[in-house]
């Protein structure tokens, strides 16, 4: 692994521990080591994984435009689901 990859992996993935945590002591008032420990373990194999994705991603098929206007329509209607989903549910 080198230590780019390494680093996008920590850049994802401890403001994501973080802010899970935080809201865990927020909602239980309380954190145990095991806690700490488990979902540190979730979100760094969870940013390995998909840091490991993308990178798989882009070497199969970002090479070719067409692929890419392909990605960049479905990344479009993935934020436009999204924004209809979560401006319906408010």
């Amino acid at each position: 692994m080198s230590a780019v990859f390494l680093k996008r992996v920590l850049t994802w993935s401890i403001p994501a521990i973080l802010v899970n945590l935080a809201i865990q002591y927020h909602e239980s008032g309380k954190l145990t080591a095991a806690t700490v420990v488990v979902c540190a373990s979730v979100f760094l194999l969870g940013g390995l994984l998909f840091e490991a994705s993308n990178s798989w991603w882009t070497r199969r098929f970002e090479k070719n435009p067409i692929t890419r206007a392909v990605s960049a329509g479905f990344w479009t209607i993935a934020a436009i689901a999204l924004f209809v989903f979560f401006y319906r549910m408010s």
